[in-house]
């Protein structure tokens, strides 16, 4: 997938993005089926939604980031113009002198936009990411795979805070050392 996606994102403007990931996540459902079929009734009675349309949005916007990943690392600089809304509302956080914590919700398939954006605006964010942050959780996806994503995240952090497996005990007192800098 992310080999046969490259030519797309690095040769297709991004204005027909929309089309080819929704075509894309289509053809995605269509051959290896839908997952969100145990929740077929609830959407139908409750929501008024096609859970099979669900999906196929939810796969677009899986191959979207995907390649914004992979436009990020095209031999050019992907320069996209990225407005930061509420800066204010981090502004008067940093003010206050305690830093600020950013809850980043990533059912919404933008995380190199997010981080670029906060980059693009003068912020240097320390980002808490898993070991496994990226595509897979396998050894060989944590190895060869997550590195794909991570490289271009790291770009646009001041830091990425690695929870270990062997707890997150170290990771969250780093974080609390940072907010403690206004940070």
């Amino acid at each position: 997938t992310l080999f046969g996606l490259l030519p797309i994102a690095w040769l297709l403007p991004t204005r027909r993005w929309p089309t080819i990931t929704r075509w894309i996540g289509h053809l995605h459902v269509h051959l290896l089926g839908s997952s969100a079929d145990h929740l077929a009734d609830v959407l139908r009675r409750q929501l008024d939604l096609n859970p099979i349309d669900l999906e196929i949005g939810f796969r677009q916007h899986n191959y979207w980031e995907l390649l914004e990943i992979l436009r990020e690392h095209a031999p050019w600089r992907w320069k996209v113009n990225i407005a930061v809304v509420g800066q204010h509302h981090l502004d008067a956080a940093l003010a206050a002198g305690r830093g600020a914590v950013l809850w980043y919700c990533p059912f919404t398939h933008a995380d190199v936009v997010f981080k670029k954006g906060l980059y693009g605006a003068g912020y240097r964010v320390n980002h808490l990411s898993s070991l496994t942050h990226g595509f897979s959780d396998t050894r060989f996806g944590v190895s060869l795979l997550n590195p794909i994503k991570t490289s271009v995240e790291r770009r646009y952090l001041k830091e990425r805070c690695v929870m270990r497996q062997t707890g997150v005990g170290d990771v969250i007192r780093s974080l609390l050392d940072r907010l403690r800098a206004n940070e």
